[in-house]
């Protein structure tokens, strides 16, 4: 199964959490990045991802 990471909204922003299999050394640079992400900025990769999705 590939690795992935979610957002899930919270009353005090966005959770993030990942779940699959991959060298531990991949996915930790990721969410270290991922953790830097703003509200402003995961709201503008959801809005994004939606519109890409409607284009399909």
């Amino acid at each position: 199964m590939p690795y992935y990471f979610t957002f899930s909204p919270r009353n005090d922003g966005y959770h993030l959490s990942g779940e699959g299999n991959a060298r531990k050394e991949a996915t930790a640079a990721a969410f270290e990045e991922l953790k830097r992400l703003t509200e402003t900025d995961i709201i503008a990769l959801i809005v994004e991802t939606k519109r890409r999705a409607n284009q399909h």
